[in-house]
């Protein structure tokens, strides 16, 4: 049996983020994000020959097989952020899952048949190509100013502009100081990828050649 089966028979897990998004969107992805309502001692005997790479603190572990890049995470949520670093609790339902993600369209769940299941209603902003904030789009960003970045490129993915109230509210966390210049580039490269066009880079450039503090 594969461990995947194995793994979505013994516990209550989903599919989601970028994998489901993509695959709505009729693309193959090869990055698989899976959530699970199960802590990490557990289900990690369950892919410990691929040596993954464990983040106890998020009760995570990320590993490939066969092409494919895979991380598992226990359900959670975010009790505390600081600007990056998140204190987490665990939580049993991809409702209360949901609410830590940052984008409805990265919140569907997938079971293993193929069921979608949406907590807060991204696949009809997919449809729309809408990018929406789970929760109030200032206080996402302030727990996490990568996430600014994360909107921009995704919006380059459904091809439409960044709306103006959203960067405003970015506007009042420039110039970024709580993600390393590494995130900053490893984003913006991914944004390229996506060739927007250049009215949109004029719009949102600046937001990566911030000058930072010594960190």
């Amino acid at each position: 049996m594969h461990f995947l089966e194995k793994l979505f028979e013994t516990f209550e897990a989903y599919y989601v983020g970028g994998y489901v998004r993509d695959l709505i969107r009729g693309y193959e992805s090869l990055d698989i994000d899976i959530a699970v309502d199960a802590s990490l001692k557990d289900f990690l005997p369950f892919v410990k020959k691929y040596n993954p790479y464990i983040m106890t603190k998020y009760e995570n572990c990320s590993f490939s097989y066969e092409g494919r890049k895979y991380s598992i995470s226990r359900m959670r949520k975010d009790i505390m952020c600081d600007g990056r670093q998140a204190k987490i609790q665990p939580v049993h339902t991809i409702e209360e899952d949901a609410l830590r993600r940052d984008f409805t369209i990265n919140a569907i769940y997938m079971k293993f048949n193929g069921e979608f299941c949406d907590p807060v209603g991204g696949i009809q902003d997919l449809k729309d190509k809408k990018v929406q904030f789970i929760g109030e789009p200032e206080k996402r960003i302030k727990e996490d100013q990568l996430r600014m970045l994360r909107y921009f490129r995704f919006c380059a993915l459904l091809e439409v502009m960044p709306a103006d109230d959203i960067v405003r509210i970015c506007e009042k966390y420039y110039p970024i100081e709580t993600v390393s210049k590494e995130r900053i580039k490893e984003e913006y490269i991914r944004l390229l990828k996506l060739k927007p066009s250049h009215t949109f880079l004029d719009m949102i450039e600046k937001f990566y050649n911030v000058k930072q503090k010594d960190r």
